[in-house]
């Protein structure tokens, strides 16, 4: 039996656990994509590096596993996240965390195919926190990249006692790394809450003549404990970054863990975890649990604030398309006959409103349940309301309504492109508003399209099925 929850063209593992995306990497004329991977279990834990290629960003084919556990004490706990890069030496170089103690630890392949690595002699590269760096208790996630002859490593690091920051080092041979400072770090205590937590899995690259510094920030102390992605753009002196700019990646409630692709032709590729929404318990009894966001170019608006839309190599996965627009029937009915599942969908409205417009999915035909994706105008707010998505009382299914500011004149039309696949709800408006989660409708019949506000107000809507990867 198939499991009406499991993506068709968002990745997933082939069974087992995954979470962060890791080393996105172009390497002989391939991309290859790894990712924290246990594939034992559904649940967190026993983590090893998975690994897929594609020839496309959308297609993707399982490899072996790429880094397994080793039988020593460095490993115990797995092979945490990090990156991969392309060394001058012609070999392709890993660098990933490990915790308790934690390190940063080196392996390398040369084989096209990047199937065997050799772990570096005199792992690990780094072992703890410089004496310099503390207060921080976290140590993990490298991220390098090249700089004036030399390479650079960002590192999250932080207390549960105290907020984030991002670790500066360098070194000429990825091997022996010398302390630099903190490349950014989080408000003091006292400031913006929203702001606190310890930085995991950070991102640093230049956009023209703009610096982006982007981090996975987890705050325990909050209740419930708050995972959020943040990104910040602004100015880089070689130590230190200040950002003028400082913002939610993606609003949603499921992102996290980003990790990127810099393309030779200039792109940013991002690609994030997207967590289960629904209890561990719900977990053990699955074949599979996580998955992927569908690969996302993120660029800079004029203002200088990080924008992220659907790779247009995505289309390349319709499969058929329909589109609605004044004078073509009636909007509802034609709805009504589209109804699925697998499905992108292309919504404008004219300018002009009175009230909340938007679009129902999952919807069931007595009404009993959906998930409707809402612009409030009169709050300046995009939302995913989850009140209704599942019938019945789920104490195991998160419903809690996620919201992104969206603040557009009367007179602008809206464009949504939204990417509905099974039990994964991706939202892009061409601006900041991005909004991912995740939902569970009760009944595999619930696959109804609802439209919310006045249809004359509609302009056009394309909805294009698409294809299992």
């Amino acid at each position: 039996m198939s499991d009406p929850y499991r993506p068709r063209y968002h990745f997933t593992p082939p069974r087992g656990w995954m979470n962060d995306p890791n080393g996105p990497i172009h390497w002989c004329g391939r991309y290859h994509l790894f990712y924290q991977h246990n594939p034992d279990q559904t649940v967190w834990g026993n983590l090893h590096w998975g690994h897929a290629v594609s020839d496309d960003l959308v297609r993707w084919q399982h490899m072996p596993v790429a880094l397994g556990i080793p039988d020593d004490d460095l490993h115990r706990h797995g092979v945490w996240s990090g990156c991969c890069v392309a060394d001058d030496d012609g070999s392709a170089a890993i660098l990933y965390s490990t915790h308790d103690p934690s390190t940063v630890c080196l392996a390398r392949s040369t084989d096209d195919d990047l199937r065997t690595w050799t772990r570096h002699a005199d792992n690990p590269v780094i072992l703890g926190l410089p004496e310099a760096a503390r207060p921080s208790d976290i140590f993990r996630d490298p991220y390098c990249w090249r700089e004036r002859g030399e390479w650079r490593m960002a590192i999250g690091a932080g207390s549960w006692d105290s907020n984030g920051a991002a670790l500066l080092f360098r070194s000429h041979d990825l091997q022996k790394w010398e302390y630099l400072g903190r490349l950014g770090e989080g408000p003091e205590e006292g400031g913006e809450t929203e702001w606190r937590g310890v930085w995991e899995c950070p991102l640093f690259w230049k956009i023209d003549d703009t610096y982006v510094l982007i981090v996975s920030s987890l705050d325990i102390r909050s209740d419930p404990p708050r995972a959020r992605v943040l990104a910040m753009t602004g100015s880089y002196d070689g130590i230190r970054f200040e950002p003028r700019v400082r913002e939610r990646l993606d609003y949603g409630d499921a992102f996290y863990a980003p990790n990127v692709l810099h393309t030779e032709n200039g792109r940013h590729i991002v690609w994030a975890w997207l967590r289960e929404c629904r209890s561990e318990d719900v977990g053990e009894q699955l074949v599979w649990a996580g998955c992927l966001t569908l690969p996302r170019v993120l660029h800079l608006d004029r203002d200088g604030r990080v924008v992220m839309a659907a790779a247009p190599e995505v289309e390349q996965l319709r499969t058929f398309t329909q589109t609605w627009e004044p004078g073509v029937g009636e909007l509802a009915a034609w709805l009504k006959a589209r109804a699925g599942v697998s499905l992108e969908i292309e919504l404008t409205w004219h300018g002009g409103r009175s009230g909340p417009r938007g679009l129902a999915v999952c919807a069931a035909e007595d009404g009993s349940e959906e998930t409707r994706i809402v612009h409030d105008p009169d709050r300046g707010l995009l939302l995913i309301d989850r009140s209704d998505s599942r019938a019945g009382e789920t104490p195991s299914v998160h419903s809690q309504t996620v919201s992104a500011p969206l603040a557009t004149r009367a007179d602008s039309p809206l464009e949504l492109r939204i990417f509905l696949d099974q039990s994964v709800l991706e939202v892009f408006t061409g601006t900041t508003a991005c909004l991912s989660t995740r939902i569970y409708p009760a009944h595999t019949s619930s696959i109804g399209l609802r439209l919310i506000g006045a249809s004359e107000q509609v302009k056009a809507v394309s909805i294009h099925e698409m294809a299992a990867i």
